[in-house]
């Protein structure tokens, strides 16, 4: 069972619904007054096997890419807060002063951290037994920075497809073992 307090679940459930309307609009599609249901829409001037196709490459490359992509910019936004509440604890150094100002360029600084580096030198050896979850994290930034990044055709070996379903549970498991670790 997810964890409620899980940022990647509202995108999940986002995620289902886009699933649902993709099911819907291929019905439509193949429905006997399909010209008139998509009256109005890109679809509405394609044949039905057209306009099926479209919906397909639609949704198996963009949709699932965008997907991608919010699962991973939500699971980085929950990391850096993550580590940035971790790091309240500097505000305790002797001088009070001086505990303040190390907070304050710390707390900045965790937005430039390369995320590679947290999941290596950070999360690695706290995931302890389940740390295959870092290489599969790591392969979900480098597809994302792929598809983020306009996909690259003159990449030689593109990274590998991730899928939404995938990107959610490797993050999500990421971010249940901190959230239990809080």
């Amino acid at each position: 069972m997810i964890n409620p307090n899980n940022p990647l679940l509202p995108l999940w459930q986002h995620y289902e619904i886009a699933k649902d309307a993709f099911e819907i609009a291929n019905k439509v599609v193949t429905h006997s007054d399909c010209h008139n249901l998509l009256d109005g829409t890109c679809l509405g001037s394609q044949s039905s096997r057209d306009a099926k196709n479209s919906l397909r490459e639609t949704f198996q490359q963009q949709v699932n890419d965008l997907f991608v992509i919010s699962f991973w910019a939500t699971f980085e936004r929950f990391l850096r807060d993550y580590l940035q509440e971790k790091g309240t604890s500097l505000q305790k150094t002797v001088p009070a002063v001086l505990g303040q100002a190390l907070y304050t360029v710390f707390e900045g600084e965790v937005e430039y951290w390369n995320l590679e580096n947290i999941l290596e030198n950070i999360l690695k050896d706290f995931l302890g037994p389940q740390k295959v979850l870092i290489s599969q994290a790591k392969h979900i930034l480098h597809y994302r920075n792929w598809v983020a990044h306009g996909k690259n055709p003159k990449i030689k070996t593109p990274p590998s497809r991730v899928s939404p379903q995938f990107a959610y549970k490797t993050l999500g498991d990421i971010i249940e073992l901190l959230i239990i670790n809080q």
